[in-house]
């Protein structure tokens, strides 16, 4: 193995295959290792290609680069601004844009230069933030880390190439794949290509990536482009993993969520700019449409991982429910632990594009849509969280009459007509009056949302009493509760609601019965409460 890969290393450095600088770039290697070189002795060289020129001038006057509110407008004046070391990394990244061997018809050449400037923008711009002094350099860093991909895959025969897992996949599965077909990897090569450039020791260090979590090892600089490494493929790659870039940014850097969220929205709202100066073809509207496409996707796993608890909460009920009751909480508590994170993460990122789009348009108006569903989720998410306290209640004497026309009386909403049928004499009860407030708040809140499917827009209360229990019924035309349908297309905070009202109620002893109308039509909805509250109440949580 270690002469296979010897040999292939050979094949891709080789006279044959070996991608060549242009006599200016070799100028700016010989000075990049001068630490004494003049900064005239820079801008000469630079100034020999008009080209050159014009695009270093355009990025350091962009707003990645910008160290003035003076624009500047000569190669002397970029060098005093940013100094001598950074200017001639900057210009010998520009200029080795042009010695690797992607043509603009490869459908390698989008999704490596997209990688590329994403990955050296956020790297810059962590830089910054964190005060390394080589910001700059480590911009050539991330844009050069994957310099080894295109000069490996352009020595590979069809056969070399079956079963690698793609361009886009992650940077460890690239590396696996690469280590067991070859001995060698991308990362390998570019490391070796810039020792025979001669490029500088920094943007060769950077090319080792930090794998796993732990960064043992490491310099800043390193974790740096890493992490930027990271950073695409959680906006481009297979998944959206913006999550897993917070809890990083945090473990590494002590960065909290906004902070990295303002970092990536900077990025890619400096790329298009980049693109320019450094003549790469990029689409930045398609660009942004897929990342808000994988932070819906990812949206749309969290909302399956709470479907199945969330049914579990709807539809249980009874003893099996009961004997089932601690490992459910339990359950409640690590869903909750489990998503909460992630969707605080989707949801600020959402947040920080949507701001990034201000104007109106198609882009914006996702981001809206994203924004939107994770509130949504979250107030599913809160519901269910709302679920594991117990629910104590503080006995007192009241009046179900009263209770009710209090409740009906701030209840309806637009669209909602309130029916009551209450008996002529007062029916008392010992209960908790806030608590079954909210049991009758919710019971209607269930009750509308059924009814707005199908019914009248009517909904009945009405109330019954014998020697055993108390009954508060809510009925009305509609749709028939419990309804099956996957999370995404349903709103599932009423029917929490409606697991928070049987807590409730069989905290104090009773029971909540659901149950669909005459011949399968409507909803029935019964809270029977004891007539007389027994002497040892039931406490326990009921989920």
């Amino acid at each position: 193995m270690e002469q296979a890969a010897r040999e292939l290393l050979e094949r891709v450095l080789g006279r044959d295959n070996a991608p060549t600088l242009s006599p200016l770039a070799v100028k700016l290697v010989e000075l990049a290792s001068d630490d004494q070189a003049d900064m005239r002795d820079l801008a000469r060289i630079i100034e020999q290609d008009p080209g050159l020129t014009t695009r270093l001038l355009r990025l350091v006057n962009s707003p990645a680069f910008r160290a003035s509110a003076e624009e500047i407008t000569s190669v002397q004046r970029a060098v005093i601004f940013l100094g001598l070391r950074e200017v001639r990394v900057m210009a010998l990244g520009i200029g080795l844009r042009q010695s690797l061997p992607l043509k603009k018809n490869d459908p390698l050449y989008y999704r490596y230069w997209r990688a590329s400037l994403h990955r050296a923008l956020l790297a810059r711009l962590l830089a910054a933030r964190l005060g390394v002094k080589q910001a700059d350099e480590l911009f050539v860093a991330g844009l050069l880390a994957d310099l080894g991909l295109p000069l490996l895959l352009a020595v590979l025969s069809p056969g070399e190439m079956e079963g690698f897992p793609g361009v886009e996949a992650s940077l460890p599965l690239q590396l696996y794949w690469e280590q067991r077909r070859f001995g060698l990897d991308h990362r390998q090569v570019g490391a070796a290509a810039m020792r025979r450039w001669g490029l500088p020791g920094l943007l060769i260090r950077c090319q080792e990536p930090v794998l796993g979590d732990g960064a043992e090892g490491a310099s800043v600089e390193q974790k740096v482009v890493d992490f930027a490494r990271r950073g695409v493929e959680a906006l481009f790659g297979v998944e959206c993993g913006i999550h897993q870039l917070h809890a990083l940014a945090q473990s590494w850097f002590g960065l909290g969520d906004e902070t990295l969220n303002k970092l990536v929205g900077q990025a890619l709202g400096q790329a298009a700019e980049a693109a320019a100066v450094m003549d790469v073809e990029l689409d930045q509207q398609a660009d942004l449409l897929e990342v808000m496409e994988k932070a819906n996707q990812a949206l749309g796993r969290l909302s399956g991982q709470m479907e199945p608890h969330v049914k579990r909460i709807v539809n249980g009920g009874g003893e099996a429910r009961r004997l089932q009751e601690e490992t459910l909480v339990n359950t409640l508590e690590a869903v909750a632990h489990e998503i909460r994170n992630p969707l605080m993460s989707v949801g600020g990122f959402a947040r920080r594009l949507a701001k990034l789009l201000e104007g109106g348009g198609e882009l914006q108006h996702y981001a809206q849509v994203i924004l939107d569903e994770a509130g949504r989720l979250d107030g599913v998410l809160a519901e269910m969280s709302s679920l594991v306290a117990p629910f104590k209640p503080n006995i007192e004497p009241l009046s179900i009459n009263e209770l009710v026309e209090q409740v009906c009386g701030r209840a309806p909403g637009a669209g909602l007509a309130l029916a009551m049928h209450l008996p002529g004499q007062s029916i008392n009860i010992a209960a908790d009056r806030r608590g079954l407030e909210k049991t009758l708040e919710l019971m209607l809140a269930y009750g509308s949302h059924l009814s707005r499917h199908g019914g009248d827009g009517t909904v009945h209360v009405h109330i019954s009493a014998n020697q055993d229990e108390v009954v508060i019924t809510v009925f009305g035309a509609g749709e028939a509760p419990a309804g099956e349908g996957p999370l995404a297309d349903r709103s599932f905070g009423p029917e929490l609601g409606l697991a928070k009202a049987r807590r409730i109620v069989e905290a104090h002893g009773g029971r909540l019965e659901v149950e669909a109308g005459p011949k399968g039509a409507g909803f029935v909805l019964g809270a029977h409460l004891p007539a007389e509250r027994p002497a040892e109440a039931d406490n326990r949580l009921a989920v």
